[in-house]
């Protein structure tokens, strides 16, 4: 930072940077899911959307997806069956 006339101060760009903090990123997979929630929060009909997901993927996505929900990629409290379910 550099002094002006009558003891004003004056910052660069850097200086103002290295000032404010800069906002935690989250990876490309963390920031898409979390949108994906948010538009699935916002559906009306959640199965139908989930569905139309599935429907719409491809081979190779389908069967990724199945793998990890079956296979015990997942903490063992992420996928739990439908409430009602035996």
């Amino acid at each position: 930072m550099g002094r002006r006339a009558r003891g004003t101060l004056e910052r660069s760009v850097a200086d103002v940077a290295c000032a404010i903090p800069a906002a935690p990123r989250t990876s490309g997979a963390v920031g898409t899911a979390r949108r994906m929630r948010r538009l699935l929060d916002a559906a009306g009909d959640r199965a139908n959307v989930l569905v139309s997901f599935v429907v719409d993927l491809d081979p190779d996505g389908g069967a990724l997806l199945y793998r990890l929900l079956t296979d015990g990629h997942l903490p063992p409290d992420t996928v739990r069956p439908p409430t009602g379910s035996p």
